[in-house]
């Protein structure tokens, strides 16, 4: 595991345990099946590229490059402009190779720069797997589609990350937020408590989880408020700051909570800080 920054907790912090898998040495005797750029329209790529993943489970990969371990470290320390500089010269140098694309791919995402990124995982749908952790493309895709507001190809996205992995906390609690975003607070509900137990587990075996189960405690505070159980929401979204205090969605949706709860004065200290934190960023 990539070290991490001692002082710092970052949305970017979940990244290495996400792809765990890209730091083991592997055997590069076996090759995956290559999918042609040309071989499927858009709206059917995550269905035509997961045979081929599913068929390379389990295959042993070589190491990752000095290059893209280098990049791996910028983001596990939440150095987000060097690992833009890195990602982009690696691209520029091997434009032959998926796992920089990927890579780029990834340090695109944690951008925001969702348009951008989801040409360079799209690359890696159509060329199949070619290296460790290349079966992670379809929940960073998933989430690419989610932000530019294509749900339904995102959940089909989802549906196949999970069809490779289907204990992954992230990909249920990515899921869960889709859900909610659809208008389905109870379903959302029943995803986003499933992600928190998968997550739990997790953070059991050793994996850094604390932002991400802070972000599903936010989705659970979320779907109480769209169900008007605003005891319920007060309680997640209070969870949600004390195990994450750097993120300002929750600290909004406390605001909400303690406005229909009577309580201006709290209302107006947690859009305070939401301010404060979002001016940041």
């Amino acid at each position: 595991m990539l070290p991490r920054h001692p002082g710092r907790i970052t949305s970017v912090s979940r990244i290495p345990a996400l792809l765990a898998l890209i730091l083991c040495a592997c055997d590069d005797s076996t090759a995956a099946p290559l999918l042609g750029p040309e071989a499927v329209a858009e709206g059917s790529l995550v269905a035509a590229a997961l045979p081929a993943f599913r068929e390379a489970a389990g295959t042993s990969w070589p190491s990752p490059p000095p290059e893209i371990l280098r990049i791996h470290q910028a983001i596990a320390y939440g150095d987000l402009a060097a690992a833009r500089q890195l990602a982009t010269a690696g691209t520029t140098s091997h434009p032959e190779s998926d796992e920089a694309a990927f890579t780029h791919g990834i340090v695109l995402y944690l951008s925001a720069a969702f348009g951008s990124a989801r040409p360079l995982f799209e690359r890696v749908l159509r060329n199949g797997p070619s290296f460790a952790g290349s079966d992670r493309v379809f929940y960073f895709y998933g989430i690419c589609l989610n932000r530019l507001g294509e749900g339904q190809l995102a959940r089909e996205a989802f549906d196949a990350q999970l069809a490779l992995a289907p204990t992954d906390g992230d990909t249920h609690a990515a899921l869960a937020e889709l859900t909610l975003q659809e208008g389905d607070p109870g379903a959302a509900l029943i995803l986003f408590r499933r992600a928190m137990t998968l997550l739990e587990s997790e953070q059991q075996a050793g994996l850094p989880t604390g932002p991400a189960r802070a972000k599903v405690l936010a989705g659970i505070g979320n779907a109480h408020l769209q169900q008007d159980q605003v005891e319920q929401a007060l309680e997640a979204l209070k969870t949600s700051v004390a195990l994450d205090p750097s993120q300002p969605q929750p600290y909004y949706a406390l605001s909400r909570v303690h406005l229909r709860l009577g309580d201006p004065v709290a209302a107006r200290e947690a859009i305070d800080h939401f301010g404060r934190l979002s001016a940041g960023r």
